[in-house]
């Protein structure tokens, strides 16, 4: 619940529910036999203390509960919605009982800038009157409900674990991670109905409170690096060279990790077997995609500056579909045993191939991965670099004939020095 909390992606609404239905969770008297095996009554009682001065703030804590977590979890339809299915009702009206209108009152108040003038009425009575499900708000409430409770079945419970779905609170939060795959309070808060200047105001409250961010994750590394950056040893340093130093700082550490290739974090933190299973998968889906494939595969644009450009040079052909003459400068290799590879063998080495409508094109063969199952050559065409996947049973067989050739002939082309 902590990570996903912590995650760029935890609408604020998802807060204070959580919260109360963990607590509700751990003060159970028959909690989990894999809790109280391990754990002892004591530890299980701070443990409980703990979390309680956590949400509600203890002597001289500051607790995360606030008054905006209410207004918050008020205006997301989604959410209150979902506690009714996979608890229902009293459970929502039990979890609404933990604050009060005050409290949501409050909230109101402190985004109006702490003024309790005409705007801050004209918010409360529309407040109240999205609430109440009044017009022009009670159609679409009812709509998302009963959207939640279809959408939900087909797109969310799939994707639930068996563990997740033993537990009510646990398939609540699995809900909750993918609650987007149906929608968010953000898209239904921009797509409230808009009658009035009043309601305008509404929505516009309603949108800018799901956009908070409900953490000070990303702000606490900041701090962290710049502790480092602005230590004792640089007690002079003036804030614009502090921000250039911790600018320095920060993307030398990220340009750093981006040294570190798939391969050697697979090997650091997982088993040899383990390593070896995710490499495989990564390279197999290394040039997927959805695009309907052309015979040298799917697209990639290739963006590396360094790599050596393509030489155009177009065969001169008599017939695009038919005939394949060799270019001044290039020679055709014979048919090998097995596909050429090395550094040796493939420096120079180019790739012909017959295409569908543009007859044959020559490409530059960057990479050669035997251990992929789809594409096993990357190949630098003209239009950029493609995964193709070569079979010597293609291979030209005759490259003086005039016999039209299949679609996907190809041969190796070696460039003169």
């Amino acid at each position: 619940m902590l990570h996903y909390i912590e995650g760029e992606s935890a609408p604020p609404s998802h807060l204070l529910p959580l919260f109360v239905l963990y607590h509700k969770f751990i003060a159970a008297a028959d909690m989990p036999i894999s809790v109280t095996t391990v754990l002892s009554e004591e530890t299980i009682t701070a443990v409980r203390g703990r979390v309680r001065d956590r949400w509600l703030g203890g002597p001289r804590k500051v607790g995360l509960r606030h008054d905006f977590h209410c207004l918050a979890f008020n205006l997301d339809v989604y959410v209150r919605a979902l506690i009714v299915i996979i608890f229902d009702e009293e459970e929502l009206n039990r979890i609404d009982r933990t604050y009060t209108d005050a409290n949501v009152m409050a909230a109101i108040k402190n985004y109006n800038g702490g003024k309790v003038d005409s705007t801050y009425h004209r918010l409360l009575h529309e407040y109240d009157t999205f609430n109440a499900k009044g017009d022009p708000y009670g159609i679409k409430l009812d709509a998302a409900v009963g959207m939640m409770r279809t959408q939900l079945s087909r797109k969310v419970f799939p994707l639930l674990t068996d563990d997740e779905m033993k537990k009510k609170f646990t398939c609540f939060l699995g809900c909750l991670k993918h609650l987007h795959l149906i929608t968010s309070p953000l898209v239904f808060a921009r797509s409230l109905p808009v009658l009035s200047a009043d309601g305008e105001a509404f929505k516009e409250m309603s949108v800018n409170c799901q956009q908070v961010t409900i953490h000070a994750c990303n702000i606490e590394r900041i701090n962290k690096d710049a502790d480092k950056v602005h230590s004792k040893d640089r007690p002079r340093f003036i804030a614009e060279n502090a921000k250039k130093a911790l600018y320095c700082f920060t993307n030398l550490i990220l340009q750093k990790k981006t040294e570190l290739s798939m391969e050697d974090y697979c090997r650091t933190v997982l088993s040899a077997e383990e390593a070896d299973e995710v490499l495989a998968e990564f390279q197999d889906q290394d040039y997927d995609s959805d695009v309907e494939e052309l015979p040298a595969g799917d697209p990639s644009i290739d963006t590396d500056s360094e790599e050596e450009e393509l030489d155009e040079t177009r065969p001169e052909v008599s017939d695009l579909r038919r005939a394949f003459e060799t270019p001044a400068g290039y020679s055709v290799l014979e048919k090998p045993v097995t596909f050429l590879a090395g550094a040796e063998a493939l420096q120079g080495l180019y790739i012909v191939m017959l295409w569908a409508h543009e007859g044959w094109e020559i490409g530059k063969v960057k990479k050669f991965a035997p251990g992929r199952m789809r594409h096993n050559h990357g190949i630098l065409w003209a239009e950029g670099k493609r995964g193709s996947q070569l079979s010597l049973d293609a291979y030209l067989a005759d490259m003086h004939s005039l016999e039209v050739q299949v679609v996907g002939t190809w041969a190796y082309l070696h460039k003169n020095t």
